[in-house]
């Protein structure tokens, strides 16, 4: 599969996951982070961008054949107003899954993905305000 030609990633940030990245999410993060207007760092943390096992999670590529998500940490995203507009920029460029993660580590982020969308213009969305913790409204997370 080819990849986009991308301006503000590469490929080693994506390390083993790579070759499995789906085309589409690449190209709506790189956009995500043009008008995000500051660095965007990919989760550090293990299954952040891709894993295997046996969930239905979109970075499950032994599930989709491909990563389809991606947790990211938007440099500046520290009050409820930045994780709104992070969320409003994450569906302004199309992704159809959007999850706030306001107590990650080292800093907030989101989830973002390109599910196949339940319906035309459906966009899944929560936030999780503890690790482990249950998944709630994505209001709750920019509370």
């Amino acid at each position: 599969m080819t990849r986009p030609k991308l301006t503000y990633f590469s490929a080693s940030e994506f390390g083993m996951w790579w070759p499995f990245m789906n085309a589409d999410l690449l190209r709506k993060l790189d956009a995500f982070r043009e008008a995000w207007g500051a660095p965007v760092q990919l989760s550090p943390a293990e299954g952040g961008i891709g894993r295997e096992d046996d969930s239905n999670s979109q970075h499950n590529v032994l599930k989709w054949r491909e990563v389809r998500a991606t947790d990211i940490m938007p440099e500046g995203m520290d009050a409820p107003a930045d994780r709104e507009r992070a969320v409003r920029i994450a569906r302004e460029v199309g992704f159809t899954g959007i999850g706030v993660y306001p107590n990650w580590k080292p800093r907030p982020g989101i989830h973002v993905d390109v599910r196949e969308p339940e319906y035309a213009g459906h966009v899944a969305t929560w936030s999780q305000l503890a690790s482990g913790g249950p998944y709630l409204s994505i209001n709750e997370g920019l509370a």
